[in-house]
């Protein structure tokens, strides 16, 4: 794994990294909010996705990250849309 980041990877880490803390964040004062766990989600897949440079690191590791990180993301994804179609 290489960490010669573009910029492009660093603001991806750091958008991760701000959506992590707004769904720890949610998941303190709505401690069953589905919305605030598909936040968490969000938020490590998009640091997975940054730390791979947008998943086009070809190491054995940078694979491994882009398969947890594409599952992360599904997950997170999928929890989102619960929670906005729960809202209607």
């Amino acid at each position: 794994m290489r960490f010669d980041l573009s910029f492009n990877g660093i603001l991806a880490i750091a958008a991760g990294v701000i959506s992590i803390a707004w769904g720890i964040w949610g998941v303190f004062y709505y401690l069953w909010d589905v919305m605030s766990y598909g936040f968490i989600f969000l938020g490590v897949g998009v640091v997975l996705f940054g730390l791979t440079d947008g998943f086009s690191d070809r190491t054995h590791k940078g694979q491994f990250m882009f398969k947890i990180g594409v599952i992360i993301l599904i997950a997170a994804v999928a929890a989102l849309g619960f929670g906005f179609l729960r809202q209607f």
